[in-house]
């Protein structure tokens, strides 16, 4: 096993031949645990198993969910837990299937009912209603103004219909329209089979579509600005075609709390309630690693603290923790790259997401930038503002293809040599 003298070694030597180019490269739970904002992956806010899941509550165990978080209304004021509506019946799509209306459903009961016709965890569904109209913990909500207050807590519960801007569209008033509506919604957005041209349902949606970057704003102010993610799975795409924003460094710092100018909430609230409430939006897999990962890092290796991370050294990779309590791992070609540029101590900095797999090989986050590996291309760091612009093009699924080259300074700047072209 390399041990750690050896590897800072290689990376002191290392880091004196980066001095030059560093700062082209820097210039870009369980249950029981509380929900570190931090924890946040933009790329990756659930997993496809833990949201098309309908089946992890039946109406009782969200009456009595609903129940605890409002054990008491305010006088004058119907909560969640005492909400009752007749519904009307909807036939089958290529979204949902049928749901059969009754007379004076529960809150609970349109929930349960809702997920199971349209394949959507309820979970899902309760913690929409909080991150949309905090209907879940209110215990005064109402619809309308009182005492110089407007909340639209029913009637646009989901905000479904409620663009930036602009009033809320009134043919999708009402919790049961909007439970519904928003689950449907989830579902078309992956384009299911019957939909798409010549088809009812012709739209076609792309923007955020799974295994390619995409440009994600921070605020509906563009000034702003964004930043483009890897769109992992359907389920995180979904919540940006609900939610079309990602928070911002302000907002992840203000954990539940308010952060700056351009600040937006939506997703870093859906991630925190769901974690706080649920346990793990992705099963887990964000805040620790597999048996078989650390079989292949080989070794059981020896651990210290750098930073505030602890960081576990294997025979071919390491394991960080940061100080929040997440787990990443860096191993594979990947690992040897992050060496040779010098681990967390070099200019990329520590780990801010797992390994991803993409077309044609793979590619992971750090601090500083990130490092992509293919079997044809080989493994290149990408960053700065060479970083920025390739992440706008698509990265290694957009024109230019992966990296095949690192970046050298020369004649007074940086240049990357790319599959497809240079920046």
């Amino acid at each position: 096993m390399r041990t750690r003298s050896a590897l800072r070694l290689a990376m002191g030597l290392v880091l004196a031949a980066l001095v030059a180019c560093a700062a082209a490269l820097s210039g870009s739970a369980s249950r029981a645990e509380a929900a570190q904002a931090w924890d946040f992956e933009p790329g990756y806010i659930v997993s496809d198993a833990v949201f098309y899941n309908s089946g992890t509550m039946d109406s009782g165990a969200v009456q009595a969910f609903l129940n605890a978080k409002t054990p008491s209304c305010q006088a004058g004021y119907t909560c969640l837990k005492d909400y009752r509506q007749d519904t009307s019946t909807r036939p089958a799509d290529p979204m949902c299937g049928q749901y059969t209306g009754a007379t004076g459903e529960s809150a609970a009961t349109i929930i349960v009912k809702v997920a199971r016709a349209c394949g959507i965890n309820p979970q899902v569904l309760i913690v929409l209603l909080q991150k949309e109209q905090s209907l879940v913990t209110d215990p005064a909500p109402y619809d309308g103004t009182r005492n110089g207050r407007t909340k639209y807590s029913y009637r646009s519960a989901t905000g479904y219909g409620c663009p930036d801007g602009a009033p809320c569209a009134s043919e999708y008033y009402g919790f049961y329209n909007q439970v519904y509506l928003a689950a449907w919604a989830f579902k078309r957005y992956a384009n299911p089979p019957g939909t798409g041209p010549g088809t009812p349902y012709s739209s076609v949606y792309s923007r955020y579509t799974p295994g390619r970057f995409a440009s994600v704003l921070f605020n509906p102010d563009t000034s702003c600005g964004s930043r483009a993610i890897y769109i992992e799975n359907q389920a995180t795409a979904s919540l940006y075609f609900y939610t079309p924003y990602q928070p911002n460094a302000a907002a992840l710092n203000a954990g539940y709390g308010t952060g700056d100018r351009c600040s937006t909430y939506g997703n870093r609230n859906f991630f925190m309630y769901f974690s706080d409430w649920f346990g793990s939006p992705t099963g887990g897999d964000a805040r620790g690693i597999s048996a078989a990962a650390y079989e292949a890092l080989g070794g059981s290796g020896s651990s210290y603290v750098a930073s505030g991370w602890t960081v576990q050294e294997y025979d071919h990779g390491w394991v960080y923790r940061d100080p929040n309590g997440a787990t990443r791992d860096v191993g594979g070609a990947i690992a040897l790259r992050y060496q040779a540029l010098g681990g967390h101590a070099g200019v990329l900095g520590f780990p801010t997401a797992r390994t991803a797999t993409i077309p044609g090989g793979w590619m992971q986050q750090f601090e500083h930038g990130v490092i992509y590996s293919s079997p044809s291309a080989g493994t290149w760091e990408v960053a700065g503002a060479i970083g920025d612009r390739y992440a706008q093009l698509g990265g290694p699924t957009g024109v230019l293809g992966y990296p095949t080259s690192a970046v050298p300074y020369q004649n007074g700047g940086w240049s990357q040599h790319f599959q497809h072209g240079i920046i």
